[in-house]
C-alpha cells in the first residue's frame, strides 16, 4: 500500500523521493505507509497529510480541480 502527501503549505502534492512538488497527482511521489508517517510527523511543516490515493488522491484531485475553475 503507498501513500501520498499533500503539502498545505505549498498546496501541492509531495514528489517522489522529497524532491519537490507537483499539482499534477500523476507526479506525485508514492511512499511507503513509514516513509508517509516520518515525513508527516517529522518534516516541521505544519499540516502535511498523507494518505492512501485511493481514497486522498481522488478527493485531493476533485478540490484542486474546482479550485482551478474558479
Amino acid at each position: 500500500m503507498h501513500y501520498l502527501i499533500w503539502s498545505f503549505k505549498h498546496g501541492e502534492w509531495w514528489r517522489a523521493n522529497r524532491q519537490g512538488y507537483t499539482r499534477h497527482l500523476s507526479e506525485a511521489g508514492r511512499y511507503s505507509k513509514g516513509e508517509a508517517g516520518h515525513i508527516v510527523l517529522n518534516t516541521g511543516i505544519p499540516n502535511e497529510n498523507a494518505g492512501m490515493p485511493e481514497v486522498t488522491g481522488a478527493w485531493w484531485q476533485e478540490r484542486m480541480n474546482e479550485a482551478l475553475e474558479a
